[in-house]
């Protein structure tokens, strides 16, 4: 059975249940109404959505509908929702007993007895697999292709939201670890680092907002998907930048290399910044002489970027100039921001790229330089700077281009 587009009615519901999702406060409890709703519009006799507990190495029932049992934890190597799981690929099965990867164990269980399967991934936008949706009917071939489109879209919008879920579920179980090594002073810095943080989440959800607005209206389906997947960009975004202050905490530096394209990129990074400096009034300009590639993780070279940009217009509160250079050096990137602000106070330029330093703007956490630096040393680069008393202030960063 072959792959069919939604009909305008389901169309309708995956974008009611992004949009609820993206608001939710309680998650668990939408992701239960959610997996409801799903059930209802495939007419499904159960369904469950099941998470990966890395610790334990297990699929882990998060929503249980039907079937009869409360709880189900299954090996992530074996069954339908394993296989699903180890290859990322949604599958749909007319007939369970019928084929040889579905292991009746559970319907032994629970006294269930399952006919038809559709099992879809929990798939991030960055490829990373974070569980599986599993429907099921007592009847043989009770779904079609529209169905099995129906749950890849759902999953895709509950996967980016779960996401963020696990990772705050992670900061809350490392919140007593954080005290213990942190201290009341830094653990208060850590918590400036996350309202700095929640404000950067203003500008991609902004973003979001609108594109959800168009695609509700949009009857193109070509532009339709354009849309999503703009979406899908900011949402893998928000992701990033959180990750990226989870691994700050942790001191990690693992990145990410592949082959960045720098036209696009820079299209992506102007969007961004427009929407960041609209309201305060800064003017951007993009200097763009070199569009060609580097090799780098793309997420956090956007972080360098932004971090320096936000810095920028936190010091320009009546408005100013913000410039983004981006040009070639031999085997270098090179990267200079400058902004027409007051310039850095004399007090801390020695001390510009350390943790926890910063000139007592409204919001700052002090660590946005920092985590620059961070970025910047570990792709083997340079930042430096050179600020002049109510002349601006000028960033440069260098990065070898790589093969």
């Amino acid at each position: 059975m072959g792959r069919r587009a939604l009909t305008a009615e389901r169309f309708n519901a995956v974008l009611e249940i992004g949009t609820a999702l993206a608001s939710a406060r309680d998650v668990d409890a939408l992701l239960t109404l959610v997996i409801e709703r799903l059930s209802g519009l495939l007419s499904a006799d159960a369904a469950t959505l099941f998470v990966h507990d890395a610790e334990a190495d297990a699929l882990v029932s998060r929503v249980l509908r039907g079937g009869g049992l409360k709880e189900l934890r299954l090996n992530p190597r074996d069954g339908i929702v394993g296989h699903v799981f180890q290859t990322g690929e949604t599958l749909l099965i007319p007939d369970a007993y019928s084929d040889g990867r579905f292991n009746p164990e559970v319907d032994r269980q629970s006294g269930f007895r399952t006919r038809s399967i559709i099992a879809a991934p929990l798939r991030h936008v960055s490829g990373h697999l974070l569980g599986v949706v599993e429907v099921m009917h007592s009847k043989v071939a009770a779904f079609n292709g529209e169905d099995r489109a129906l749950v890849e879209a759902i999953s895709a919008q509950i996967a980016g939201v779960l996401d963020n879920v696990l990772l705050v579920e992670t900061l809350r179980a490392q919140n007593e670890q954080l005290r213990a090594a942190l201290g009341k002073e830094r653990l208060a810095a850590v918590g400036q680092m996350l309202s700095g943080v929640l404000h950067d989440l203003r500008t991609p959800m902004t973003i979001i907002s609108g594109y959800t607005q168009l695609l509700a209206e949009e009857e193109s389906a070509a532009e339709r998907a354009q849309l999503a997947k703009r979406v899908e960009k900011q949402v893998e975004h928000i992701s990033a930048m959180t990750r990226e202050t989870l691994a700050f905490a942790r001191g990690e530096r693992e990145l990410l290399v592949r082959k960045v394209y720098l036209q696009h990129f820079c299209r992506e990074v102007e969007e961004y910044l427009r929407k960041e400096f609209e309201p305060c009034g800064v003017e951007l300009r993009m200097k763009v002489s070199y569009a060609g590639t580097v090799r780098a993780d793309e997420n956090k070279l956007k972080r360098v970027v932004y971090n320096i940009a936000r810095n920028a217009a936190q010091a320009m509160p009546g408005g100013g100039r913000f410039t983004l250079t981006v040009e070639r050096d031999a085997d270098i990137l090179v990267l200079r921001f400058e902004d027409t602000g007051p310039g850095v106070p004399p007090e801390i330029a020695d001390r510009l790229f350390e943790s926890f330093v910063t000139a007592g703007k409204s919001g700052g956490s002090g660590l946005g330089l920092a985590i620059v630096k961070r970025i910047v040393d570990a792709h083997g680069g340079t930042v430096s700077f050179r600020s002049r008393r109510d002349e601006g202030t000028t960033f440069e960063v260098r990065l070898p281009l790589g093969g």
